[in-house]
């Protein structure tokens, strides 16, 4: 299969007033809706008995000949564009032999035809993509030597029935500043479910009663669906690239979506890790996740505790402050708070930052992302919500060792939806969930109206510079 583009950006100076967005990834340029593929838990319940019944006397009834035929038939048309697909037909007959143990003991065409009619290609980013997060790639091959560095993208894809995933891309970040993606090309890789992935956490046993495909698919554990407190773990192989990596629903909780990832990479001396905070949706309610990871090989996802827990957009600050963890979250849904812990996953102090001043942000405010550490402090990415449910950005300066107490603000947004790409599957929006400090220039990915991303730069000293004293009357 011929491999898609590259796509390359010049630098963007943020000179005076909306600073220009170069365009980056859109819905419908690399995620197109005929490469994806997704099972069953999408298209229709196995525990519904009386289809699965269906389906198996309609095949048992065929001759060899059309056996034969219907799958070759499938086989031709979707082969080239699926790895392995009789494997996953297999599969996927595989899980629904539990409603219907007869369908074990069908020879293997037969068994294979199954699994087709239980199989379906689905597309994960045909709504959108958008909400990019940005880190330094584990791996900085061919970086030590040169001013470049090795970056990865996340992003968050909407589908069919708003159903979101998290997909990752690779790419470099140029001396002078450009940034490139790798060229990808299908097929798209779900990460495996590891087996034993449910078990203890924290030393306690988990009532760990679940029911999971080969695949992973939506795990169903019978816990409070209120607060389940459940880890896992999935895996991909190490030849596969991170930008055909796509991390998929597994929990019942998150089975409408995982949703806005916020990546960083963590200093713990001289150890490194990289945290992921994102929200689970089941289509009713929302939980604060976290993922784990080295390498982006094997991640272990696990839910965030503690009294402040709770809604969405929290954000890990990239190392300890004063032997702590601590973390920007917006637990009562409308204003932005400090939380502390000596336990990454569990979350019981919190204290004021800021509340929504600005007519820009009144409805409600929150981060956009990790802080970064300059020498005058942390930088904070926020984003507002104001007339319209216009979505804009802002910046603050946080005190470095009491990151609760604000030094500078931006009275204006540092960016607003582009007029040109207001329209989108959520439209006036611009969203980012990163960013990344090279060389004295922050690189910011941004999502557009939840349908595309582009990429703009600013040079740190000169955006600290347009920052204003502040306050707790937000008036120096």
């Amino acid at each position: 299969m011929d491999k898609r583009p590259q796509v390359a950006m010049r630098p963007i100076s943020s000179g005076g007033g909306n600073p220009r967005l170069s365009p980056l990834l859109h819905r419908c340029d690399d995620y197109n809706v005929d490469r994806f593929m997704e099972t069953s838990d999408f298209f229709i319940e196995t525990s519904d008995v009386e289809i699965v019944s269906r389906i198996y006397t309609r095949v048992l009834g065929l001759d060899d000949g059309a056996v034969s035929d219907t799958l070759q038939n499938a086989y031709e048309e979707f082969g080239e564009r699926h790895h392995q697909l009789r494997s996953l037909w297999r599969k996927h007959a595989t899980r629904i032999a539990h409603v219907l143990p007869e369908i074990s003991a069908l020879d293997e065409q037969r068994r294979d035809l199954v699994g087709a009619y239980f199989t379906m290609e689905y597309s994960l980013a045909s709504a959108g993509v958008f909400n990019p997060s940005i880190v330094l790639h584990p791996e900085q091959r061919d970086a030590e030597s040169s001013a470049r560095c090795r970056i990865l993208l996340s992003l968050r894809a909407v589908g069919e029935g708003h159903v979101s995933s998290i997909l990752f891309r690779e790419g470099w970040i140029e001396a002078d500043g450009t940034l490139s993606l790798d060229a990808v090309c299908p097929p798209w890789t779900p990460y495996s479910l590891v087996d034993d992935a449910l078990g203890t956490e924290c030393g306690q046993e988990h009532e760990a009663a679940a029911s999971f495909d080969d695949l992973g698919r939506l795990v169903e554990v019978e816990q409070a669906e209120a607060s389940p407190p459940l880890r896992y773990e999935v895996a991909v192989l190490s030849d596969v690239p991170l930008s055909q990596c796509v991390l998929l629903p597994v929990q019942l909780s998150e089975k409408n979506g995982m949703e806005d990832l916020r990546l960083v990479e963590f200093s713990d001396g001289d150890k490194s890790v990289y945290y992921g905070t994102y929200t689970a949706y089941n289509g009713r309610n929302y939980w604060p996740q976290m993922i784990e990871t080295k390498d982006f090989r094997r991640i272990t996802v696990k839910r965030l505790r503690g009294r402040f827990s709770r809604d969405k957009g929290m954000a890990l600050f990239p190392r300890r402050i004063n032997g702590r963890y601590a973390m920007i979250s917006r637990h009562d849904g409308h204003q932005m708070h400090l939380l502390w812990s000596d336990s990454v996953g569990t979350w019981d102090e919190c204290e004021l930052i800021r509340r929504p001043w600005m007519p820009w942000e009144f409805f409600k405010s929150g981060n956009c992302g990790s802080p970064i550490e300059t020498e005058h402090g942390w930088l904070l990415l926020t984003h507002g919500v104001g007339p319209m449910r216009q979505y804009c950005i802002g910046a603050l300066l946080l005190d470095q060792d009491q990151p609760s107490r604000v030094l500078r603000y931006m009275a204006q947004p540092l960016l607003r939806p582009p007029a040109s790409h207001r329209n989108g599957y959520v439209p006036n929006v611009i969203y980012t969930c990163g960013m990344l400090l090279h060389r004295g220039r922050l690189t910011v990915p941004v999502g557009i109206s939840d349908a595309s991303i582009a990429v703009t730069t600013f040079d740190l000293e000169e955006l600290l510079e347009t920052m204003q004293p502040y306050t707790d009357t937000g008036v120096a």
